[in-house]
């Protein structure tokens, strides 16, 4: 299976939830939330495109990385 490497620009939306599994594995998810905006040349206004959510799964060192930087 090949990896996609993707950059995520937003807001965490809901509290993260840490956890470690039966097998001492760390585990953290939380959810991020992106609003695009484009502008309308005819209006001269920002309009906002409808959000899209995302759930993060982040396993190991980075759930371990992510959970310290709150």
């Amino acid at each position: 299976m090949n990896e996609a490497h993707i950059t995520i620009t937003g807001w965490v939306a809901a509290e993260p939830r840490y956890a470690v599994t039966a097998n001492g594995t760390p585990f953290l998810s939380l959810r991020v939330g992106c609003t695009p905006r484009r502008y309308d040349r005819q209006t001269g206004q920002w309009q906002d495109i409808e959000t899209l959510f995302l759930t993060v799964n982040c396993w190991r060192n980075l759930a371990d990385n992510v959970n310290a930087s709150e």
